[in-house]
């Protein structure tokens, strides 16, 4: 006889009582949510005010609990693909989750309170506590990027060999080296510049993360014959003369993947004798890899979606 799951918090993602009452039910288990609450300094209550009226929500927190007979390796691999989502709904890295047993004495009101997660488990799991005592530091980032990647874990965890890889490597890309809010207008104005010697290695690993989550999305090294990769592409969902970019800088899917690709293999072309690169990779080329990858994914994801596509079983 098999023990019960644990049931696991994700303390990283913070939501509201909008998502209460919810379940994702995927290939590894059921994902929920749960109150949460503090003694020593109460959550506040979220206001919201739309066409039907003014409505209040209290914090939450988003719980895992694994399927009968999950392994370690199925939670890890649940969490990287959840991380992922995460970030490719908003074009922001964030990082990695991770999970923590709550004790079951503590899950039978339906809302956990801080105080009794660090007692239980500075008592029954020391290994978790750090992680648990981040919690107060834990900033909102509402509901609609956690709810965006919670519709969607059953896509990707159903589509292992191409989504969650490809999740993984553009998560790793932007922990790396990121662009938001006025750094993409400043890396537009100069798209030449390159960065200091300090930052070239991070650049280079970025660059390398964001190319290899285009290369698993697309099932292996784009083809350089245009038609090949038109038909690749599209075999993938993903419209190749669909017209996006930055302002200014618009471009089918086709050109961008295309570009992508001639930048890998000039880096490839300028390597010394000894390996090292002499050609810098160029904030605005990272930057590109980086939209190219994640655009691609949200499209495939949105078709794998309509399209209702599990490759497991109900």
């Amino acid at each position: 006889m098999t023990d019960e799951p644990s049931v696991l918090l994700i303390p990283q993602i913070q939501v509201t009582s909008k998502l209460a009452g919810r379940s994702w039910h995927v290939p590894t288990g059921t994902l929920g949510w749960i109150g949460w609450n503090s003694r020593d300094k109460p959550s506040p209550i979220y206001g919201e005010f739309n066409s039907t009226g003014v409505h209040q929500y209290s914090a939450g927190r988003i719980t895992f609990k694994p399927r009968g007979g999950a392994d370690e390796e199925e939670v890890a691999v649940t969490l990287l693909a959840l991380t992922g989502l995460l970030g490719v709904a908003n074009d922001f890295w964030g990082e990695q989750l991770t999970a923590v047993p709550i004790p079951p004495r503590l899950l039978t009101s339906g809302a956990l309170f801080v105080e009794d997660m660090v007692e239980a488990l500075d008592a029954d799991a020391p290994e978790f506590i750090d992680t648990v005592v981040q919690l107060g530091a834990t900033a909102s980032v509402g509901d609609e990027v956690p709810e965006w990647a919670l519709d969607r874990m059953d896509v990707a965890l159903s589509n292992l060999a191409d989504l969650v890889p490809a999740l993984a490597y553009i998560f790793e890309s932007r922990k790396e080296f990121n662009f938001l809010g006025d750094d993409i207008a400043i890396v537009q104005s100069d798209p030449k510049s390159v960065p200091p010697s300090s930052a070239a290695t991070r650049m280079e690993t970025s660059f390398h993360n964001a190319y290899k989550a285009m290369e698993a999305l697309l099932g292996g090294e784009p083809p350089k014959d245009p038609r090949k990769l038109r038909e690749r592409l599209e075999s993938r969902s993903i419209d190749p003369d669909q017209v996006v970019g930055f302002a200014g800088m618009r471009e089918d899917m086709l050109t961008r993947v295309t570009r992508l690709q001639a930048t890998r293999d000039k880096r490839a072309a300028h390597a010394g004798p000894t390996g090292v690169k002499s050609r810098a990779i160029t904030y605005f080329e990272l930057m590109d890899a980086q939209y190219a990858a994640s655009t691609a994914i949200r499209w495939r994801i949105e078709a794998l979606k309509a399209a209702g596509t599990n490759r497991h079983s109900p």
